[in-house]
């Protein structure tokens, strides 16, 4: 009997954390509510609702609305799922779920805490409310679409409560790392949790649903549609606003414009400038990574310049426009990455930018390029942008802006100094894409403007111009590893005929391993190739002419005699051999840049080697 009493209060422990309270624990636990006034609709219909403007409370997003007509003077308040608590997430604590067997870790989050609408009512004291008040809230469901690529989530909610609980789930191997990654600020693990909320006006009024994400009270960042509400109606357009003048900062440029028939009143654009202090990340949630790229919005500093600069005339007011909504459009020239929309703060102060990448190698490169040449990089994001004036009037940008204003570094700046970067050169102007996939060109020949009949060391460090190049075998170990990748050869063949193939599971070792090069297999439904002539040199050794590693018993045979000086993964000597002697002309002979057919060896016109990134 006692072990069963033992058992039950183990149970009880475990559930504690998330124990539904009872409805009179629930009312006891409720502050006093605000006075509502009750609004009704007839024959269950919607009601007449229309966005008004979003404040920020305690760090949280809060969007209000009208209810009815003006002269009522009734607003509402939409769900606020935020996490309010920051304690909660710097030091998480796993919990066991003994009925499901499950780890998990749990947030609480408030939802329609009437103190809430109380400030709301403070801060909208110009519009002369006479009520304020939360939607009613029926019913919270997870989004089905939500996708976690490390856990599970629910929430614990019921109508009488304020407060509901985020439970995420995870394996037990990826609670610590979720843990490490909350303790660390980092609250990836929230941008892709969607809750579905049931709510109405009133008594009679026809329920309506709208996803939300989950806020994290004062974090860094939300994307720019969880920050605004569709209007019932567009705003009219800024008429009385005239550009004045544009003052050029030290990394940015400030649009000035003046208010007609308002002396001495200005207003500036959102900045959009970009800040240094970027970042490589993970995203913990999706198992991405991805930069950070960060951007000022509006700043004190920046009035008290703009206010400077103009200085002669008689300013009584200088203020920011809100950033109310911008898209972003990026050159083909980054189509490697993928851009997400905007970020923004709670407060519109600052913002993001977020550029998703398939592997981290892709990410270094990135970031390797701002590095080197952040204005070159940033003339290829551009924006199209609605900034407001007191929630009043818009601005729309009539046609598309560099979204990161910058001057050039003076001499000397931004050099990039990691083994990364210094790769930078060679790579950044050999991308190609295949099939919506994005391949670095490795080996490129198609004419005789760089000879190929090179020693190990310059195979090792790589050669060549724009047109003929051979990339080196330090930075094709390094674009190779530490996994594997998909390699693609392509030639053209002096009949005018195109062929390529593509192979899986593609590497090249280290110095110490004399740069061995491996693949999985030939992917005959990627390639025209029907032979594999590469099958002889899989798990070779690379070969020039003073280093002879290609198995055959005549020293240095497959370079100088079979191959044409050429360095290459021969195997006494394989049926390859592209960094032969350029010919112009077909030829059988295996020292020519050429390559193993079923019937022949042919030499080609143009040939081409690429990895995926």
């Amino acid at each position: 009997m006692r072990l069963q009493e033992f058992l039950q209060l183990l149970l009880l422990c475990s559930l504690g954390a998330s124990a539904v309270p009872s409805e009179q624990d629930a009312a006891d636990s409720l502050p006093a509510p605000a006075q509502r006034i009750e609004f009704a609709c007839s024959n269950g219909s919607l009601p007449s609702m229309s966005f008004v403007t979003s404040l920020s409370i305690r760090g949280c997003p809060v969007f209000v609305h009208r209810l009815g007509a003006v002269k009522a003077g009734r607003f509402v308040l939409e769900p606020t799922f935020c996490i309010t608590e920051p304690a909660a997430l710097r030091s998480p604590g796993a919990h066991f779920d003994l009925l499901t067997n499950e780890f998990y870790f749990s947030f609480p989050v408030n939802v329609t805490d009437e103190t809430l609408a109380t400030e709301a009512a403070s801060m909208l004291s110009h519009l002369s409310p006479k009520s304020v008040s939360f939607l009613e809230v029926t019913s919270v469901r997870m989004n089905s679409s939500n996708s976690l690529a490390f856990t599970k989530a629910s929430f614990l909610w019921g109508p009488t409560e304020f407060i509901g609980h985020l439970r995420l789930m995870c394996a037990e191997f990826a609670c610590p790392s979720l843990a490490m990654n909350l303790e660390r600020d980092r609250l990836e693990p929230f941008d892709n949790i969607r809750l579905v909320a049931s709510m109405r006006a009133g008594e009679g009024c026809a329920a309506f649903e709208r996803a939300f994400p989950v806020t994290v009270a004062r974090a860094p960042f939300l994307p720019i549609e969880s920050l605004q509400r569709p209007r019932s109606s567009a705003l009219p357009a800024c008429s009385d606003l005239q550009l004045f003048r544009v003052v050029h900062l030290d990394n940015c440029t400030a649009y000035v414009h003046q208010r007609r028939g308002k002396r001495g009143h200005f207003v500036i654009e959102p900045l959009l400038c970009p800040t240094p202090s970027f970042q490589l990340l993970r995203d913990f949630s999706l198992g991405s990574h991805y930069v950070r790229l960060p951007a000022l919005i509006e700043d004190e500093s920046v009035i008290a310049a703009v206010r400077s600069r103009i200085g002669s005339a008689s300013v009584e007011s200088l203020e920011f426009m809100k950033l109310w909504h911008a898209s972003i459009h990026v050159s083909s020239r980054l189509s490697q990455w993928r851009f997400e929309a905007l970020r923004l703060s709670v407060d519109r102060r600052t913002a993001e930018l977020r550029a998703y990448c398939n592997t981290r190698k892709s990410c270094e490169l990135l970031v390797s390029i701002f590095k080197s040449e952040p204005v070159n990089f940033w003339k290829n994001v551009q924006w199209t942008a609605t900034f407001l004036l007191e929630d009043n009037c818009e601005l729309r940008s009539e046609k598309l802006r560099f979204v990161f204003r910058m001057k050039e570094r003076s001499g000397g700046e931004g050099q990039v100094s990691t083994a990364i970067g210094q790769k930078v050169d060679s790579l950044r102007n050999k991308t190609v894409v295949r099939n919506n996939r994005h391949f670095v060109i490795v080996l490129q020949r198609g004419c005789r403007s760089s000879n190929f009949n090179r020693f190990w060391s310059e195979y090792v460090s790589g050669f060549g111009d724009e047109h003929n190049f051979w990339i080196g075998l330090e930075t094709l170990h390094w674009l190779t590893s530490p996994q594997s990748v998909r390699m693609r050869v392509e030639m053209l063949l002096w009949n005018d005929t195109e062929w390529f193939a593509e192979y899986s599971g593609f590497s090249v070792g280290n110095a110490a391993r004399l740069y061995t090069m491996k693949y999985s297999s030939m992917l005959r439904e990627q390639s025209s190739l029907v032979y594999d002539a590469l099958a002889s040199s899989n798990g070779t050794k690379f070969s020039t002419r003073d280093r002879d590693n290609d198995g055959h018993s005549t020293a240095n045979y497959c370079s100088k005699k079979w191959g044409g000086y050429g360095g290459w993964w021969y195997a006494a000597c394989g049926h390859t051999n592209p960094n032969g002697v350029y010919n112009y002309g077909d030829s059988r002979a295996t020292t020519i840049s050429g390559w193993q057919f079923k019937e022949s060896y042919k030499a080609a016109k143009e040939f081409r080697m690429m990895v995926q990134i």
